[in-house]
């Protein structure tokens, strides 16, 4: 593949990812749609799911004059991915067009959240504690297949880089050799003929289908996991804040009521701290990998490209903080209990010395 030759075969692949609930009954969803949905295609067996999602075909896609195979995945914590897949075959200038077109298209994203929404109608009952706002997330991925004479994938990372950090950047213009060296930065190869270059938005990929196939649903669980993420941080800050609101409001009250909507606040606040807890515990532990390094180290790669340690430590820190806030106002409670059990204890002494002079006087 010499500068100036075309693509003969490749694939491009854009991701939708949907926070729909707080989960999904996978069992229901396969009765809802009333046929065995396959599972994902060559999953290898070294990627493992403990629950594994359920797929479904979706109705293909016509966008500007491409055909779109459409899939839609439901995963059991509550994420709907659905998937646009069409071949692709071209000069570089028509994969940096494709790409300039497709990511971050509002108009493409409106056609697809509206055929997910049919979806979602079909499979309600399925759904648990179903969300009002959906957070979203998207992702594309540009692959190249391996042609018959080998070409490794540093050279073809030498040849295109430049063309490659257009299609990651979805950028119709040439980018300045500092933004292509920081694109094509920490490229990953496990045969000298195959290279995977990722960024926060989109993945390069030169390999065979069974390999492309199992990087992209690596780094199509690593955009849930980004997804879920996102979610319980927003949801965390918002209720937080929600909890300092109140406790400001109330902090003049007295201390009767005070007790009370503190009492009232710790246990809305201890049971969302559990539930986010145990949905991003059962994210986190949801995909393993078995006897292949490297698809592990795919997968800490798309995770640093994507920030979710970043996301994890600030999801983490807040848990934190609505737990710290919970054990504040369960101390506050108990010292109103101590100091009420007091005032009533004294009340009852004071009582039985009442009592007392009257029975002497008496």
């Amino acid at each position: 593949m010499a500068a100036g030759a075309t693509i003969s075969s490749g694939v491009s692949i854009l991701y939708y990812l949907y926070e729909v609930a707080e989960a999904i009954d996978l069992r229901n969803v396969e009765r809802l749609l009333k046929a065995e949905p396959s599972r994902p295609r060559k999953t290898p067996s070294y990627i493992q799911f403990q629950n594994p999602p359920l797929v479904a075909a979706g109705d293909a896609m016509q966008w500007r004059g491409r055909a779109y195979e459409c899939r839609v995945k439901f995963y059991d914590y509550g994420v709907v991915s659905v998937t646009l897949r069409a071949p692709f075959s071209g000069s570089w200038a028509d994969l940096i067009a494709l790409s300039n077109e497709v990511m971050s298209n509002s108009d493409l994203e409106a056609a697809v959240g509206a055929a997910i929404e049919r979806r979602l109608d079909s499979i309600r009952p399925a759904l648990i504690k179903p969300f009002t706002h959906r957070m979203t997330e998207d992702y594309a991925i540009f692959g190249v297949y391996k042609e018959h004479r080998r070409l490794s994938g540093l050279d073809l990372a030498a040849q295109h880089g430049a063309e490659i950090a257009q299609v990651l950047r979805g950028e119709s213009a040439r980018l300045s050799t500092q933004e292509t060296a920081e694109a094509m930065s920490n490229p990953m190869s496990y045969y000298p003929d195959d290279l995977l270059i990722t960024s926060w938005n989109g993945a390069f990929i030169f390999d065979d289908p069974e390999g492309l196939e199992a990087t992209a649903e690596i780094l199509e669980y690593a955009n849930s996991q980004l997804l879920e993420y996102r979610y319980y941080d927003n949801l965390l800050s918002q209720e937080l804040s929600a909890v300092y609101d109140e406790m400001e409001r109330v902090r003049s009250a007295l201390a009767l009521f005070r007790s009370y909507r503190y009492r009232r606040t710790a246990r809305r606040l201890n049971a969302l701290f559990l539930d986010i807890s145990e949905l991003t515990e059962k994210s986190d532990n949801s995909l393993k990998f078995f006897g292949d390094l490297f698809a592990s180290r795919v997968y800490r790669h798309a995770a640093q490209r994507l920030g979710l340690p970043e996301w994890r430590t600030l999801l983490d820190r807040k848990l934190q903080s609505a737990a710290a806030t919970y054990h504040s106002l369960i101390d506050e409670v108990s010292a109103f209990r101590m100091e009420f059990m007091e005032a009533a204890i004294l009340v009852l002494i004071l009582l039985e010395l009442v009592l007392s002079l009257f029975h002497v006087t008496a």
